[in-house]
């Protein structure tokens, strides 16, 4: 029983660390760059600073009232669990906004350089919530609650579509395009960000090559980057000519040294390199990661 006090305690620490990282990523985000440059960075923390220019409310406060109708809706798809563990991230966030990031230096240089900086520090903060199964809710709990309900679409486009739609609203309120322009600058930079952060770690290459050396190229690309390889027997859909296609996954370094070796056992090989962003099983990823 001590053990299992023990390992929850740590475990809420762990958890508390990755909320404050991220609380304070995206505290700074708009409390030192995006409230100052007179633009909305999408999402709720756009709603929030809509309201704090009209009425002067506290950011973090507001965000978190706005959250409760989102998070009633999000309960059955994403989970109590997962709820309550955003929520303790939800709280984090709004005490780092209201009541810390207001003390630091705030930036009043070039618009744009605000809406960069904002994008990229908000894009780190909440890309930490997402690899820890949490977030600050608001968007996010949309988001990922459309991510389930579409699988097949990345973050970074659901960060787009949801966090772009409210950039209008901005545009009425601030009655500015250049607000609105701005915006959408901190939203693309934002999604490019989270992206980034939660696929390119698991991305690298792909090696598709059709050749009549398939076992030998087996062995030379394990001897030459530790790589497995596994073949295929195909055919060519014109002449009929039996041949076989050898599948390689590697990272970005190694891809060269691929090339090198296909290049030196069968220069009339046909090799197809292309991206993977994941590769789950045996030596990479565990299903459940």
């Amino acid at each position: 029983l001590g053990n299992m006090k023990a390992a929850k305690l740590k475990n809420w620490g762990r958890e508390l660390v990755i909320d404050s990282i991220s609380g304070i990523l995206m505290a700074v985000s708009v409390q030192v760059f995006a409230v100052n440059a007179n633009f909305a960075p999408g999402g709720l923390n756009d709603l929030g600073i809509i309201i704090n220019y009209l009425t002067g409310l506290p950011i973090g406060a507001v965000v978190l009232v706005l959250n409760i109708p989102i998070l009633l809706f999000s309960f059955r798809i994403l989970g109590k669990q997962y709820l309550i563990r955003s929520v303790q991230s939800m709280i984090v966030a709004a005490f780092y906004m209201d009541h810390v990031a207001i003390y630091f230096p705030a930036y009043t240089g070039s618009p744009m350089l605000a809406a960069i900086f904002s994008g990229i520090f908000a894009g780190v903060g909440c890309a930490v919530l997402f690899m820890a199964d949490s977030c600050t809710g608001g968007s996010d709990f949309l988001i990922l609650s459309f991510k389930k309900l579409r699988p097949q679409m990345s973050v970074g486009q659901l960060v787009q579509a949801v966090d772009g739609s409210v950039l209008i609203l901005a545009a009425i309120v601030f009655r500015n395009i250049d607000a609105v322009l701005y915006g959408l600058i901190y939203t693309i930079i934002q999604a490019y960000v989270v992206d980034k952060m939660m696929y390119n770690q698991d991305s690298g290459k792909l090696a598709l090559i059709i050749t009549k050396a398939g076992q030998t190229l087996c062995t030379k690309i394990d001897e030459a980057v530790g790589r497995g390889s596994t073949r295929f027997a195909v055919a060519g859909g014109y002449q009929g000519d039996k041949k076989e296609m050898v599948m390689c996954v590697c990272s970005r370094k190694q891809i060269a040294d691929i090339r090198r070796v296909v290049k030196a056992e069968d220069p009339q090989a046909f090799m197809i390199i292309t991206e993977f962003t994941q590769v789950i099983g045996n030596g990479f990823l565990k299903a459940d990661d």
